[in-house]
């Protein structure tokens, strides 16, 4: 059942829509849409949810259309982890945390970089909008084991959240609940306007259950009405040259160049390379030169070691620009294994391909659902896939 609120999340009469798309996404912000007649709309709606499902829909754009059929509004939006990304990470840090500390400094840093947006050096605090210094972790849930991760400043908070996630196969919700009240002046302050609402945002992380012998998606179990599987390695290449120009002579296998100036420079050559990434069944090895752009360090004799690293991991990303490419998308039917029951998003599934005698292992990273009336359309979209002993599995 699609749900609407107004701004301070109070629940609002259903309205009677003609489309709603709910995009859910386990390693990003999902997003929706509500496509309804005009005259149907409720402009006084600013969330949605979705039951049974944990995300919270905020309405940011409103479309009008005037047509021969009719006029119709289309309202759309990411769902409420995105707004984390309003706070940009205040500092560098790397975190290594263990034990049951984790949480800590996940938010510690997060926390930091959301009230410092709005100190102001020897004056009064702006009023802030609700998600600053009301950003907190579900400290008594399950988070990763250990996280070692390095926090970049300017970074938003989302972002980094589902990156560090990542790390361990988990993702994250975020739920709007009543604002803490810390006693700190310019919370109390901005807690008296009562025009305006106040949310706290509880992030809260969400791992998915391994499934693969559970749940099997094909057409043996009459479970799909169509199976996407894409293998392509048109773009990739193996290997990835820097090239940095340096400002002094003395480094090891260094060259000589000559730049628009006529000046003699000194220049150094590191090589990424992984074959895992070279073009099926072919005897074919492309590579890529890119120059370097080292920074944050002197290019000289006594950073070689330093400066080579640098120019490896510029490699390293570069060359994720040109991997293979190996997806699967699944229209599924609500036959066998029922969506919500017994498979949902972050869960890892078995996709089985008969007709080419293939099987793969897949998390589930993404859930397209279209709701029309009393009917409900799934896609899903498939991680990484995992290559396993084909078995020629019906019931």
């Amino acid at each position: 059942m699609i749900q609407f609120f107004d701004k301070f999340m109070n629940r609002l009469e259903d309205l009677d829509f003609i489309e709603v798309a709910w995009n859910r996404k386990w390693t990003e912000a999902g997003d929706f849409s509500v496509r309804l007649a005009a005259q149907d709309w409720n402009q006084h709606v600013k969330f949605v949810k979705n039951t049974g499902r944990p995300e919270t829909g905020i309405v940011q754009k409103t479309v009008y259309e005037v047509t021969a059929q009719g006029t119709f509004a289309t309202i759309s939006g990411f769902f409420a982890e995105k707004a984390l990304d309003g706070v940009a990470l205040h500092s560098d840090e790397n975190v290594n945390e263990k034990d049951g500390t984790v949480i800590f400094g996940l938010f510690a840093n997060i926390n930091t970089s959301a009230l410092g947006q709005y100190s102001r050096n020897g004056g009064s605090h702006e009023i802030p909008p609700s998600i600053v210094g009301q950003v907190w972790g579900d400290y008594d849930a399950k988070w990763m084991p250990e996280l070692v991760y390095s926090f970049k400043a300017g970074t938003g908070a989302a972002t980094t959240l589902y990156d560090a996630c990542a790390l361990y196969g988990m993702s994250f919700n975020v739920e709007l609940a009543p604002p803490y009240k810390n006693n700190v002046d310019w919370v109390e302050e901005w807690m008296r306007k009562i025009e305006e609402p106040h949310f706290l945002y509880k992030v809260k992380p969400t791992s998915g259950r391994d499934l693969r012998a559970n749940v099997f998606f094909g057409t043996g179990w009459g479970d799909v009405s169509k199976i996407e599987y894409v293998y392509d390695d048109s773009a990739v290449i193996p290997i990835i040259e820097i090239r940095q120009t340096m400002d002094e002579t003395g480094f090891k296998n260094e060259e000589y160049i000559t730049d628009e100036q006529g000046n003699t420079k000194s220049m150094i050559r590191e090589f990424y390379i992984d074959e895992n990434n070279r073009p099926k069944d072919l005897d074919l090895y492309p590579k890529k030169i890119i120059q370097g752009s080292v920074s944050g360090i002197e290019l000289k004799v006594a950073n070689e070691s330093v400066i080579r690293e640098q120019m490896r991991n510029q490699g390293k990303l570069e060359m994720l620009n040109h991997w293979k490419q190996e997806t699967i998308n699944v229209d599924v039917l609500q036959n066998t294994f029922y969506y919500l029951e017994n498979y949902n998003l972050g869960d890892i599934c078995t996709i089985v391909l008969d007709d080419i005698e293939q099987m793969f292992a897949a998390r589930i990273v993404e859930v397209k659902e279209v709701h029309r009336k009393n009917a409900i359309e799934v896609q899903l979209v498939m991680g990484t896939p995992y290559k396993q002993k084909y078995v020629a599995l019906n019931i």
